[in-house]
């Protein structure tokens, strides 16, 4: 490491990343975060509309390696165009290192328009350069500033050692060659390469030489370098340039042709894909270079971590990350199509996260399906994705137009739009699974848990976790949801027989159950008048289980809440029906404040025509058309029995299509580790297409696997 001082340790030190929410930045602020003890300041303005989602995630995933040190870690949102902003941010945390990465992350990226260059912003870079020399000049010096740059690299060269000069301080260019990877910028040729095969589009590109650069690789050179310091030179300026870029380069081609193996190596892509099928040879753009590889050779001389992850393994992971975001982006299109073909015209209600990842998803194809966005409030752009949004109170045509609803509050906007003359309205849950980025993430972990939590089960044979007992199929709500409300067709009246409850709660105490055990399923539990009966006789014989109910409330008294409250560790009011908390129920709530057991009691407002999950696709209002991927835990963690002492296959089984067994003439452990449960538990292993409650079911139980 010749003309570098090398710094021995990170400990304590301050290190300000600008745009650390970013593809690169908050991979750095991880990488930091897990291997050294430095302080991390992440800035951000969080303004990018194409990666707002991305950024969600990545500042989660960052969150979680500081959760052992939360003061390691300090995020601030905020323009550092903005003086005022910067200039207080670095007063408030007297960073020692800079590092300023609000740029682009490569210095060639091949989108749609293969001419397009990134575009540097010096007076980002002026500002900060700037601030960190007055609070050098207040006796708080900035130890090293690095900066990515895209210009070429003689004019690089020229610039960093220009500002070293100008504002007294080592000063460290980084010129980044394509990088990518999971949780990359949707831009990255990767994910828009990816986009194309599946969807079996034409890829246009000029053929040209690359240095691809995995994410890892990058940040981990990045982190190196923080470490170098560069030496005076003969002026005294102490300044550095270097390349970071794997150094061996390949064609767009065989970047396409890799990606493409890996592709059908993971199973996304049909085996008989011919990449070369799509392939549109385009002419160099006057702007192009030919080729946009760089020599690495003075970082080699520098430090030991020089990019090494193959193409291949570097694709494999990002292919791998996407294929678990793209599975909470699935459109199902012949039905959206269909709902688009048969009106004249066709809006989406809302502007927010849902609707920009349902045009991301369609690409150019959103264009001719929609006529514009509808949202009710002020102050939203113009137009997003090329599609022009409007007030609600712009729309006077609305003669056969139909209206997409992309938000999660749904019930009341779907009033709204029918108060205001839209008789065609559905539902953008339907045809699409309705997760945000951040959601997709927490369903990747929870998948992973529940992968692995099959093995153990066949390796452990674990009981379940959670026992619901139904002892009366019915129920007084109208919750347009659920597919046993009052309003739908009933089932065949059943009441469970009390022996047949002893029974179970006695074979339970045998098995030492301490889980939970609610007294309720697809039914009010305050129908039936023995219901406190059995939490005591449950209680006495369960200690240590976890004993709870949900009800809308409607049936309890004060005097049936004292009843049974000291025989349960939590009673759960749904309410379906008032905008006020009923007077029963406040009289519950404050029973339970005067006693010191508020935590015994919990209440929730939810509108009874709310659309939620599909429920094994029996729900009334949320069926879907979509086979959603992610694994199911609860033929795993729960059994349901219902009055006659069938066991259901799970409690999105309402209607009790399903049957794995029969206490009266089985016992609970011959029913858990049966055939029938076996069977079940093989099939969803592979996912839910193969079993018909199952397949349109789009419920997730994130409750935890382990």
């Amino acid at each position: 490491m010749n003309g570098i001082i090398l710094r021995q340790s990170l400990e304590n030190t301050r290190i300000l990343i600008s745009g650390g929410a970013g593809f690169i930045g908050a991979a750095l602020a991880h990488y930091l975060l897990l291997n050294t003890k430095a302080f991390i300041i992440i800035v951000d303005n969080f303004n990018d509309p194409d990666n707002s989602q991305f950024k969600e995630v990545r500042l989660e995933y960052v969150k979680n390696e500081a959760l052992k040190n939360p003061e390691r870690l300090q995020i601030v949102n905020g323009d550092i165009r903005d003086k005022g902003f910067i200039e207080n941010t670095m007063k408030t945390f007297l960073p020692q290192v800079v590092v300023h990465l609000d740029e682009q992350a490569s210095v060639v990226n091949c989108k749609n328009d293969p001419g397009e260059k990134p575009q540097s912003n010096e007076g980002e870079i002026e500002k900060l350069l700037q601030t960190c020399k007055v609070q050098g000049d207040q006796g708080y010096p900035v130890q090293h500033f690095l900066y990515v740059s895209v210009s070429p690299q003689k004019t690089d060269e020229f610039i960093v050692s220009s500002d070293a000069e100008s504002y007294h301080m080592p000063c460290t260019g980084l010129r980044l060659f394509d990088v990518y990877g999971p949780m990359g910028c949707t831009d990255m040729d990767c994910f828009s390469f990816c986009k194309k095969m599946i969807n079996g589009e034409k890829i246009y590109i000029n053929d040209h030489e690359r240095n691809y650069t995995y994410i890892e690789d990058a940040i981990r050179t990045i982190s190196e370098l923080i470490l170098c310091i560069p030496n005076e030179d003969d002026n005294g300026v102490r300044s550095a340039h270097y390349n970071i870029c794997d150094d061996n380069p390949v064609s767009l081609m065989t970047f396409i042709a890799t990606l493409a193996n890996v592709m059908k190596e993971q199973d996304v892509l049909r085996s008989d894909y011919d990449y070369k099928d799509y392939i549109k040879l385009i002419d160099k753009q006057p702007v192009d270079e030919k080729n946009s590889y760089s020599d690495i050779t003075s970082l080699k001389k520098r430090i030991l971590s020089q990019p090494r992850t193959s193409l291949h393994d570097g694709l494999t992971e990002f292919v791998k990350w996407y294929i678990h975001i793209t599975q909470g982006m699935h459109v199902h299109m012949d039905l959206l199509k269909q709902i688009c073909d048969g009106f004249n015209k066709v809006y989406i209600f809302g502007a927010g996260k849902f609707s920009r990842l349902l045009l991301s998803r369609l690409g150019a194809d959103a264009k001719h399906l929609f006529e514009g966005i509808i949202v009710q409030r002020d102050n939203n752009p113009t137009s997003i994705n090329g599609i022009k949004v409007h007030h609600i109170e712009e729309i006077s045509d609305k003669a056969n137009v139909a209206v997409i609803v992309a938000i999660e509050n749904n019930a009341e906007v779907i009033k709204l739009l029918k108060n205001k003359g839209f008789n065609n309205v559905f539902y953008l849950g339907t045809f699409m699974e309705m997760n945000d980025f951040q959601t997709i993430e927490k369903l990747i972990k929870r998948d992973r848990e529940i992968e692995s939590y099959y093995d153990y089960f066949i390796n452990n044979k674990p009981l379940f976790k959670y026992l619901e007992i139904e002892t009366l199929n019915r129920c007084n709500g109208t919750c347009e949801f659920c597919p046993v409300n009052v309003n739908e067709k009933q089932r065949p009246y059943k009441k469970m027989d009390a022996r047949m409850f002893y029974s179970i709660i006695d074979q339970l105490e045998e098995l030492k159950y301490e889980g939970k055990l609610g007294l309720f399923s697809n039914n009010e539990p305050f129908l039936d008048d023995r219901i406190s009966l059995f939490a005591k006789y449950a209680r006495d014989k369960l200690p240590n289980a976890n004993i709870y109910l949900i009800t809308n409330g409607t049936l309890v008294t004060l005097d049936k809440f004292k009843e049974i409250i000291s025989d349960l560790d939590l009673c759960i009011f749904d309410n379906y029906i008032s905008d006020s908390i009923p007077e029963n129920v406040v009289a519950c709530l404050d029973y339970c404040k005067q006693n010191g057991i508020e935590e015994k009691i919990q209440y929730c407002k939810i509108p009874r025509d709310l659309i939620r999950s599909s429920r094994g696709g029996k729900s009334p209002n949320g069926q879907v058309s979509y086979i959603t991927k992610w694994r199911c835990q609860l033929p795993l963690v729960q059994m349901v029995i219902r009055p006659d002492g069938k066991v259901s296959l799970c409690c999105n089984d309402a209607l009790g299509l399903n049957t794995l067994g029969d206490i009266s003439n089985q016992s609970i452990l011959d029913i858990w580790y049966g055939d029938s449960f076996k069977k079940i538990r093989n099939l969803l292993k592979n996912g839910r297409g193969q079993i018909e409650l199952c397949k349109y079911c789009n419920y997730n139980d994130l409750r935890d696997v382990w």
